[in-house]
């Protein structure tokens, strides 16, 4: 039996090799046995035999009747609750004595099984891992031709359904663990301990011998378990034959190596090219562009995706990942060409494109009919756990982001999500204990420390926010994300200068994107001192530019939004639904069958200016949408509570705003459901949801600015009224000192001034 130090692996081996590990333990065996010899060398030996028990009905029949008449399970597995990454601790119960002896008389027997090179390969389950290609006709590999034969080869080889490879994705993934990220040249060690790690039956191992004038392939075909070379086909090509064709032969020679049903013969046998893109620049871009995004790096992620659609208009996969990466509407150009894309890529761009549409219930279909071809797809999982909290089932989300992070603990994309996940849902400890594993993961990278500082924030914890995206920006000095938050609470703490500075460097980034930011995030500052008409002007010339660059974003709509905010709060309803609905326009533009953005903010507005009919129109539409999308009601519910607290009747408003998660609507949906249980004069309800605002901070856009400071006033209100005075005038004081420089004449202001006079009056 196995020398393993830990317990709970020894009895893996055999159990993992016969099949009868769960999906969980069998990913958590497959991860321990990368770092442990002894589970490694019993996995080696039992695998053999193990084949032939697996293809053997018979004597898998008698094993199950000998356990059976034991009383004793073959194997029983306790579930236990999830650990942080979703691997479960296993506990067996002791085999029976009967089963234990035929087992090792099967496992154990000399079965002196031999597989000849003239032998035809045959894989278990048709399983292969295809290691990185060794450019040996240029160790350099400038154009990393190694990269772009292996994710060829293994695209290429994926399209069959009658073989199963372990992905580019997974490939990189297992590295990562190893500790090989980087390195290319995988030596016959750290190959067998990735098809080891897979339970590939073959790996497969080749170089590129020669690149002019014409290419040579060559590649080695060997079996796992006892590390023979059964096959080695060499392709060579001819003069002006590109590498995709190249690779489509190395293909087929493989596939004439394996046994595959009769059925296989008969398959549709792609050209990769067709799948994927005629341009091996474009090609090589396109994975310079996956790595980057992997590693967060969105802009230069963007960047590597832009050039490989300049090089080739039809490459679909470079349109999806772009529309991943602020240009939503790329996906419409993902699915012109989603003939263009592998079997499993086209099930990425439905889903994305379903998504898009407000449609969650097909984006989920398309990603768990993914899943059933491609059961270890991590992204997918990571996606359907991003879905499942939209339409609001908690538990299936934790249950997908854990799985995509069973299959890669190092998955950072996954980890950070479910940080903002644990904090979404009440989970402040979670979040950052999973943060914190995040930053382990990623010790010099900035998204993980801005992250953190994100989720302090979020709990009011400012100074350690400000000091977690300090931190960020000394790994990179450029990171946009903690310019902005950093900039965002220097704001908040009335250090304006300092946020306006930060604000003036996303305003000069070289990114179109970042550059439309900065100038919306510049009005941070004169919105929140209350410099509304200063705010108005600089907004429309910031519009001005964003037109001048050709660029539109969010960010221009926005500021479009922010201009709606300023006008309802001078009282000007009619420019204020004028500008809300320019900023509809926008996203409508950016996300074309998305009819659900904002209407919730319509209506309030509508019902606030004097139309209540008009509003209770575009709130009961608002609710078809949502229904027919199944994507919850929050939106109708914060609706039909603006109108009912503009038509006076808060008590209607609170059982409309109280349906709302906290999650959905975010602060907006807070501060609403404090002015009605204000007006409802139910004081200690209104205290209890004002005051969390005042250190529960959303880094948001600033278009909350203006509410922020309010938050101050009611809060006074609601303590003047529990006659609460010191309270109360702590909060008008507060409050006046933010709008101290603010613009003349406005009412809140006078108002405060009166209630801090007669409140210290009664002393």
């Amino acid at each position: 039996m196995s020398g393993c130090p830990d317990k709970r692996f020894r009895d893996m081996p055999w159990a993992y090799e016969v099949g009868l590990l769960d999906d969980d333990d069998r990913r958590a065996f497959e991860l321990h046995i990368i770092e442990c010899p002894h589970c490694r060398q019993d996995l080696l030996q039992f695998s053999t035999a193990a084949g032939i028990i697996d293809r053997d009905a018979e004597i898998r029949l008698k094993i199950r009747q000998l356990a059976e008449e034991e009383a004793s399970p073959i194997l029983s597995v306790t579930k236990q609750k999830p650990t942080l990454f979703g691997l479960r601790q296993p506990a067996y119960l002791p085999l029976a004595l009967g089963t234990i002896a035929l087992l090792l008389v099967f496992l154990l027997k000399p079965w002196q099984i031999q597989i000849r090179p003239t032998q035809v390969a045959r894989a278990v389950e048709n399983r292969l891992a295809i290691m990185y290609f060794h450019n040996m006709a240029n160790e350099a590999d400038p154009q990393q031709l190694g990269d772009i034969v292996t994710n060829l080869l293994i695209t290429d080889l994926s399209e069959s359904a009658y073989l199963e490879v372990v992905s580019g994705q997974r490939l990189y993934d297992i590295l990562k663990i190893l500790g090989t990220t980087g390195e290319r040249r995988i030596d016959r060690d750290i190959a067998q301990q990735v098809a080891d790690s897979t339970r590939a039956e073959l790996m497969i191992m080749g170089s590129i011998l020669q690149t002019d004038p014409y290419f040579v392939l060559t590649a080695q075909l060997i079996e796992r378990t006892t590390g023979e070379v059964i096959a080695a086909p060499k392709i060579t090509g001819t003069s002006g034959e590109d590498i995709f064709s190249i690779v489509d032969r190395l293909s087929a020679a493989i596939k004439g190596d394996l046994t595959l049903p009769v059925a296989a013969g008969l398959e549709l046998d792609s050209r990769v090219a067709d799948v994927t893109t005629h341009s091996p620049e474009a090609y090589r871009q396109y994975l310079e562009g996956v790595e980057s995004q992997q590693k967060l790096y969105g802009s230069e992620a963007r960047g590597h995706f832009l050039r490989a659609v300049e090089l080739d208009s039809t490459f679909a996969m470079a349109y999806y990942y772009l529309s991943e990466l602020g240009d939503p509407d790329m996906i419409l150009k993902a699915e012109e060409f989603i003939d263009r894309a592998t079997r499993c890529d086209r099930y990425y761009i439905r889903s994305r494109k379903a998504a898009l549409d407000g449609n969650s219930a097909a984006a989920i279909d398309e990603l768990q009919n993914l899943l059933a071809r491609y059961p270890e797809e991590k992204r997918a999982h990571y996606q359907l756990g991003a879905h499942y909290e939209v339409v609001g089932n908690n538990e299936l989300a934790l249950k997908h982001l854990q799985q995509a992070i069973a299959i890669d603990p190092m998955y950072r994309l996954a980890v950070n999500y479910l940080a903002y996940f644990y904090d979404r849902i009440g989970d402040y400890e979670q979040a950052i204990l999973t943060i914190d594993s995040y930053i382990r993961l990623a010790p010099s990278e900035p998204n993980p420390y801005d992250s953190r500082g994100d989720i302090y924030a979020r709990n009011g914890k400012i100074n350690l926010a400000l000091a977690s995206f300090k931190m960020a920006l000394t790994k990179d000095p450029n990171f946009p994300a903690s310019i902005n938050n950093l900039a965002y609470l220097y704001c908040l703490k009335q250090q304006y200068i300092q946020a306006d500075s930060l604000n003036q460097i996303l305003a000069a980034c070289a990114d179109a994107d970042i550059r439309t930011l900065g100038r919306l995030n510049l009005q941070f500052s004169t919105v929140q001192q209350g410099q509304f008409a200063l705010a108005l002007n600089n907004l429309d010339e910031g519009i001005q530019a964003d037109l001048a660059d050709g660029h539109n974003t969010i960010y221009t709509g926005q500021k479009h939004l922010l201009k709606s905010r300023i006008y309802a709060e001078l009282g000007d309803f009619e420019n204020a639904k004028s500008e809300l609905r320019k900023h509809m326009e926008n996203l409508y533009e950016l996300y074309p069958k998305s009819r659900t953005h904002d209407r919730h903010y319509l209506a309030q507005l509508l019902a606030e200016g004097g139309d209540p009919a008009a509003a209770e129109k575009l709130a009961l539409e608002l609710k078809t949408d949502l229904e027919a999308r199944a994507i919850g009601l929050d939106y109708y519910w914060y609706a039909a509570g603006c109108i009912a607290l503009a038509q006076g009747n808060p008590e209607l408003a609170l059982e409309y705003l109280g349906r709302i998660s906290e999650e959905a609507c975010g602060f907006t949906g807070q501060f609403m459901l404090g002015q009605a249980y204000l007006k409802a004069g139910r004081l200690a309800e209104a205290v209890a949801v004002f005051e969390p605002l005042l250190t529960k901070l959303t880094i948001s856009p600033a278009y909350h600015s203006i509410w922020n400071v309010k938050v101050h006033y009611f809060l006074g209100l609601a303590y003047e009224k529990s006659n609460w005075r010191d309270k109360a005038i702590d909060q008008y004081k507060t409050f006046l000192n933010i709008w101290r420089n603010a613009d003349p004449g406005l009412p809140l202001v006078d108002d405060a001034r009166a209630r801090v006079a007669r409140l210290e009056a009664q002393s």
